[in-house]
């Protein structure tokens, strides 16, 4: 689905009338040197959309459609991957001293601090504290808890398709285990089973004990909706 959105918005509208066969390298570059004097994507989203073309221009070659790829381009044609302004960075992400008033907040619930907690001190993407399970806590791996990042929002593969794994910050262990052990079966009347999402859905949504999609995608009204990773994690 994303694919298809990235062909439609970002390819076609510029090389989509030409022939498979008559697409060069030039062509490419002056696609790219259009999507970046737009200004509306960010470099690294532009990189992902030529990774994306040159998946599908190395498959049509492998199927004898073409005889070469056209991507062939370098870095230096790419430009910079990222460009991080210090200011932007330094006003949308927690310092140490803040992520420690969140977490140890008397006015946010455990669920609330646990959500933040992943995502400050595990370094988890939204999506993928929304598809994080129980099953995939390891709490007697050595020397530290380990996590297995496996799935995004609804049970989707992460946005990179690689299941990584994510050892346990002490604090954040201690917060998993209390949570585990005491936190959700108060606010869902049961223990956690091995499939039951870590932090799932409260009371408060409609679909309370599942896992957080998009449109839910923060832990309760009580929290912070920008609790994704700070500086600190």
């Amino acid at each position: 689905k994303g694919n298809r959105g990235t062909l439609r918005n970002h390819v076609v509208p510029y090389i989509g009338e030409m022939n498979i066969a008559e697409v060069k390298p030039r062509h490419v570059d002056q696609w790219l040197h259009r999507l970046r004097a737009e200004g509306k994507l960010g470099p690294h989203t532009i990189r992902s959309i030529y990774g994306m073309a040159r998946s599908l221009f190395r498959d049509a070659a492998i199927a004898g459609l073409i005889d070469t790829t056209p991507c062939i381009l370098t870095g230096r044609h790419l430009g910079a991957d990222v460009y991080v302004d210090p200011v932007a960075l330094a006003n949308n992400r927690y310092s140490l001293r803040e992520t420690e008033r969140l977490i140890f907040s008397p006015q946010l619930s455990d669920h609330s601090k646990l959500f933040i907690g992943l995502g400050a001190l595990g370094a988890l993407r939204l999506g993928a504290i929304a598809g994080l399970r129980w099953k995939d806590i390891d709490f007697d791996a050595e020397p530290l808890a380990r996590i297995t990042v496996v799935r995004t929002y609804g049970d989707l593969p992460t946005k990179t398709q690689r299941i990584r794994t994510v050892p346990v910050q002490p604090t954040l262990g201690a917060m998993l285990a209390a949570w585990k052990l005491g936190g959700f079966a108060e606010m869902f009347g049961r223990p956690p089973q091995p499939d039951d999402p870590v932090v799932p859905q409260t009371p408060d949504h409609k679909n309370t004990g599942r896992p957080f999609t998009k449109k839910t995608g923060k832990p309760s009204s009580s929290a912070p909706s920008s609790c994704i990773r700070s500086r600190s994690g």
